[in-house]
């Protein structure tokens, strides 16, 4: 995995490279991997592992520039450039390969595979019916015995196919390559590779050489140096695309992603960073606690502060009192002495309680036995006494202060106002008559009754009685 990532950065930088070439930006450098000779190595490493914006906003979103430094957007898969003021974003070219494409999207190199089955040829004369893989972009065939071979020869030397692991030889004048034993040693010409041997597809194969490092901002991999293999740790590429981040790099601990700090300095703004920008924002802080009864504002020194809120009218005659959910409330201050017969007042030029008599006004005693109360000198007086007699013998009437008038039942002889009635008698609070009168007087041609009137019996004569 590690080679295949040195191999794809290689790429990118070579196609980077060969853009600024052909933009005339080629650096002196260039073509050189002796670090001695390329003074601008460090400070390349530098802006790989330092977020080259800090807490400025980047300088170049307008798309107007000086400078190359200007136009960097912080994306890995585009060439950043200032061409004659403005700035240009090229995007780095596809790398091909025989069972794919390599390409940038997404700051980082995704290999897109051909199809499986689709024709290649690996190389290898020991394999036919080569096929891509259709997923790692290997092309893969079916080995044979028998690699190649059926070329007309007079020597074994005339048979050399350059694959160490064919074993190549002239028979009766013709060529045959057949494949060495699986691990026999072997030199596969390249220097960055160990331990070198035949694999089982007849191709000669080493290990890459390792480049162990324990500094977690660099990998290690194997460069050529006139002729000698020799490890280069090449930089990160630490940017996490965030822009409100300070990027960099520890060989100890590896990538820190530092929150860019946004803070004024002052309490009475509230500071963030703009996500999209990367560039700090301020703005006024609201202070308001959602409280009627307390002033809001904010103190350079301290930030938001909340005081109770003053209620005062400026009026003696008024509770001045503060509500949580209306605020100031004024009520009228009550001066109610709870005597009907005085007037009741505030004096606004003191806020002291003044009550007068109200002499003549109407009122009530709380006596249900008087009639026409009314004020005289701060009190309550009733004119009349209330007549409760009912005119019911068979009651005794009398007057309840707090009820008024009452009539309880008695017992006795009483009158019912029929003279023809005696033993008249009281009962349950009425006058029950007593016997009636007997007028009778024993002539069948009288009609007899009592008169109720006056008691007296009266006798009239039936005509044509007794006839």
């Amino acid at each position: 995995m590690l080679v295949h990532f040195y191999n794809v950065y290689l790429t990118a930088v070579s196609s980077l490279f060969i853009l600024l070439a052909s933009m005339g930006c080629t650096p002196d450098w260039l073509g050189t991997n002796d670090r001695s000779s390329n003074p601008n190595l460090s400070q390349m490493e530098s802006r790989l592992t330092t977020d080259a914006f800090t807490n400025d906003c980047p300088k170049c979103y307008s798309g107007v520039c000086t400078a190359n430094s200007e136009c960097e957007d912080d994306d890995f898969c585009t060439s950043d450039s200032c061409a004659g003021g403005v700035c240009e974003y090229r995007p780095l070219a596809d790398s091909l390969r025989m069972c794919g494409t390599t390409r940038c999207a997404n700051n980082q190199w995704v290999f897109l595979p051909l199809p499986k089955g689709t024709a290649c040829d690996d190389g290898n004369p020991c394999t036919q019916n080569d096929e891509c893989d259709g997923t790692t972009g290997a092309c893969q065939g079916q080995l044979s015995e028998q690699c190649g071979g059926g070329e007309s020869c007079s020597n074994n030397t005339n048979c050399d196919d350059g694959n160490p692991c064919t074993n190549d030889t002239c028979t009766s004048g013709i060529c045959q390559h057949k494949r060495q034993i699986l691990g026999t040693p072997c030199d596969d010409s390249d220097p960055c590779t160990v331990a070198d041997v035949c694999n089982w597809s007849g191709i000669c194969y080493g290990a890459e050489m390792e480049c162990p490092t324990t500094d977690k901002c660099r990998d290690g991999a194997c460069a050529v140096k006139n002729g000698i293999p020799t490890c280069e740790f090449l930089v990160f590429n630490i940017h996490d695309n965030d822009p409100c981040t300070i990027d960099s790099c520890d060989p100890k601990v590896g990538e820190i992603h530092i929150q860019k700090n946004c803070s004024d300095e002052n309490p009475c703004t509230s500071d963030w960073c703009n996500s999209e920008t990367g560039c700090c924002e301020h703005s006024v802080l609201d202070c308001n606690d959602e409280n009627p009864c307390t002033s809001d504002w904010c103190e350079q020194a301290v930030g938001c502060r909340h005081t109770l809120l003053s209620c005062n009218d400026s009026n003696l005659c008024t509770v001045d009192t503060c509500d949580p959910n209306l605020g100031c409330v004024f009520s009228k201050k009550t001066c109610d002495d709870e005597n009907s017969c005085t007037k009741d007042l505030c004096d606004p030029g003191t806020g002291r309680c003044i009550n007068t008599p109200n002499d003549g006004a109407i009122c009530n005693d709380g006596n249900r036995c008087t009639l026409g109360d009314h004020c005289e000198r701060d009190q309550c007086l009733g004119q009349v006494s209330l007549n409760c007699d009912d005119r019911n013998p068979c009651t005794k009437d009398w007057c309840n202060r707090s009820s008024g008038c009452m009539h309880s039942p008695v017992t006795g002889a009483c009158n019912d106002g029929n003279a023809c009635t005696t033993g008249d008698s009281c009962q349950n609070g009425a006058c029950v008559p007593g016997v009636i009168k007997n007028c009778s007087d024993g002539n069948a041609c009288t009609s007899d009754w009592c008169d109720k009137f006056s008691g007296t019996c009266v006798h009239n004569t039936t005509p044509l009685c007794g006839g």
